[in-house]
């Protein structure tokens, strides 16, 4: 079974500012924060990849897997509180938008009930339109593509492990690679496919579950004093940089997901396999209000949209930073 990693965490809490303070679009004297925060999106697809493919292949290997219990499990972590985010937004929705809007919710609310809504929200505004900071649930894209990956994937792994199980590695290798190659081919033709739907962003959750078959254990086995030391010391510094400077140097106007975001993908990968508790960007990240943070990261992601987009229709489209830690603060309380 996966251990407890509390760094994931701490990353996850980095994934989850970065896409909050793009959501805001905070700016500090005309310069724009976290510009590429999106990207956090695509850090929270690699962490989820890794931490199913590793639920799945250690379950499989103790003969102790179960569909039932796999999707019992995936669906009390995430219906609950899209439950109760939904039932508090529709409410808040009924009493702030006007007739042509509330339609709109209304079909947007329908899709995300059936995690769909990365399909619903394809056919509507492209996400970095002007109009998309009006959609409440414009965010919900993120998890629909994850329980399409959850409902396929499991199937997969278990048909391999099946049939040949010493060829799992190299087969999802290569749909990670087909997947990507399509992605940065479609970019150019039709972006927002590329930037909703599962198969274009199939490659960043497999290469997740990719980072699996590394052994970590050579982590405790190196030398100290020598080549190797220092690169298991600087690899996860590396990894969170590639990330970092993914967030903060790329703008919506790059072309995503592409070759592009392979630099946070595999900034993550690196940091997931390479951290432990002997190197810096390990120490920083296991901060108790850092970790803390990121195991509520789910919760407010999901919640911090809505109340930004219904403050945008009360107040107006920008944030004061006062206003911005206001509403973070409702946010992080509901979650």
């Amino acid at each position: 079974m996966l251990s407890y990693r509390k760094e994931l965490d701490g990353l996850r809490a980095l994934a989850v500012i970065a896409v909050i303070v793009y959501h805001a679009n905070l700016q500090f004297f005309g310069v724009q924060i976290f510009k590429g925060g999106f990207f956090g999106v695509d850090v929270f697809f690699v962490l989820s990849g890794y931490l199913i493919t590793g639920i799945i292949r250690s379950q499989m290997e103790s003969g102790l897997f179960s569909f039932k219990d796999f999707y019992w499990r995936r669906a009390k972590r995430i219906i609950p509180v899209l439950i109760t985010v939904l039932f508090v937004t529709s409410g808040l929705a009924y009493l702030i938008l006007l007739p042509d809007d509330l339609i709109v919710y209304a079909k947007s609310l329908q899709s995300a009930l059936f995690l769909g809504s990365n399909h619903f929200f394809y056919g509507e505004d492209s996400y970095t339109a002007a109009a998309s900071i009006y959609r409440p649930l414009l965010h919900t894209w993120s998890l629909s593509v994850e329980w399409q990956f959850y409902i396929i994937f499991p199937f997969l792994i278990w048909t391999v492990n099946k049939l040949a199980p010493r060829y799992l590695f190299p087969i999802l290798l290569s749909l990670s690679l087909l997947s990507l190659l399509a992605t940065n081919a479609l970019v150019k033709v039709d972006p927002d496919m590329a930037f909703y739907l599962l198969p274009t962003r199939a490659w960043e959750l497999i290469i997740g579950g990719l980072v699996t078959f590394y052994d970590r254990s050579a982590l405790q086995k190196y030398r100290q004093n020598t080549f190797e030391s220092f690169a298991y010391k600087f690899i996860p510094i590396i990894g969170i940089l590639l990330v970092l400077y993914s967030m903060v140097s790329f703008d919506h106007n790059v072309s995503h997901p592409s070759f592009i975001t392979l630099l946070p993908v595999l900034g993550t990968c690196l940091f997931i396999m390479f951290s432990h508790e002997h190197e810096s960007s390990y120490k920083i990240l296991t901060l108790k209000p850092i970790v803390w943070l990121g195991t509520i990261s789910y919760s407010l992601y999901l919640w911090h949209n809505p109340i930004f987009v219904f403050f945008r229709f009360i107040k107006g489209d920008e944030f004061t930073l006062g206003q911005f830690l206001l509403l973070v603060t409702i946010s992080m309380a509901l979650s």
